[in-house]
């Protein structure tokens, strides 16, 4: 019968030159099992742990580790021995980053795949809508939704939607929405030397804060609040507060606060006005239509027509037609 070929002698160590007898080989083979069965894997470093444990069979064993999955805008690629993630910007999620300074990874900004926008400064996003622009100078700024909505140097400010609406050159400001809203140094043809902070305006239409401080405007339509500070307009139509501090003007139509006093009141009605350049304050005027307290302190107009209070101080006119109270006389009633 033939015989079966004459194994090869194995040499596992060059140092002794001669092949090993059954007893060193044996021997080393126990010892090189068990030193396998001891191996195990270790994570090195900080975050998420990839080595999970060691499977040990009768005739083979397993090293398990957790697998890599890309996610929100992540791809991951094995090329040889190398594993790479990666930013992506497909269909597998609506958003990607911006790096508007370039080779500042920490600084990017967020917006939408689809719509549009544009970008330009760090740690701001854009939620949603279409054609919407946070310019340079706004770190920090988030714009909601909307069509055509511009926001620069509007660091840490904050609109929500709506259309065409703008926030510019002011700083910790929010705009709800509504259409052709402005919140900024200026409006349309009146410039102003300095802009505000703090401001907030709610909706409506073409209304605007500007170079105003902590200022509240709601809605309505052509309404607006300019170089005041701590001054509320709730709404209505063609309203303004210019100047001063503590304004408040309720609603109405075309009425004015315009006056470097404070704590001047007007309720509603149209056409009314309270102005002064060396008073007026604390002056309330309730409603009714083309009423007037001018240059007075502690004035009242209550209502009526074409009445007003004019350089009169503590004075109050309940109502009528035409009725005046001017001149340096105080504490009247009419």
């Amino acid at each position: 019968m033939p015989y079966l070929p004459e194994p090869s002698p194995w040499t596992l160590r060059l140092v002794k030159g001669s092949p090993l007898t059954h007893a060193e080989l044996d021997n080393d083979l126990r010892i090189l099992n068990q030193k396998i069965n001891d191996t195990q894997g270790q994570n090195l470093g900080f975050g998420t742990q990839i080595y999970v444990d060691k499977i040990a069979n009768a005739n083979d064993g397993f090293l398990r580790f957790k697998t890599l999955s890309g996610m929100g805008g992540l791809t991951i690629s094995s090329n040889t021995d190398t594993i790479s993630i990666y930013e992506t910007s497909t269909g597998d999620t609506p958003y990607k980053y911006s790096d508007p300074q370039g080779g500042c990874p920490s600084c990017k900004s967020i917006e939408p795949i689809l719509g549009d926008h544009d970008i330009d400064t760090v740690f701001a996003d854009i939620a949603g809508g279409s054609g919407n622009t946070i310019s340079y100078g706004s770190a920090f700024a988030h714009l909601g939704a909307g069509w055509g909505n511009f926001m620069s140097g509007a660091t840490y400010g904050v609109l929500g939607g709506g259309q065409r609406n703008i926030i510019s050159a002011t700083t910790y400001a929010f705009l709800g929405g509504g259409l052709k809203n402005t919140i900024s140094q200026h409006i349309s043809e009146e410039p102003l030397a300095v802009g505000g902070n703090y401001n907030t305006l709610v909706g409506g239409r073409e209304n605007g804060i500007s170079a105003a401080t902590y200022a509240f405007l709601g809605a309505g339509y052509q309404n607006t609040i300019s170089g005041a500070m701590l001054s509320t307009l709730v709404g209505g139509m063609g309203n303004m507060i210019s100047g001063g501090s503590w304004q408040t003007l309720v609603g109405g139509a075309g009425n004015i606060i315009k006056t470097t006093g404070f704590y001047n009141f007007i309720g509603a009605g149209i056409g009314n006005v309270i102005s002064g350049t060396t008073s007026p304050f604390y002056n309330f005027l309730g409603g009714g239509a083309h009423n007037r307290i001018k240059e007075a302190d502690h004035g009242v107009v209550v209502g009526g027509f074409y009445n007003s209070v004019s350089g009169s101080n503590y004075s109050v006119l309940v109502g009528g037609n035409q009725n005046r109270m001017h001149g340096a006389s105080a504490e009247r009633f009419l």
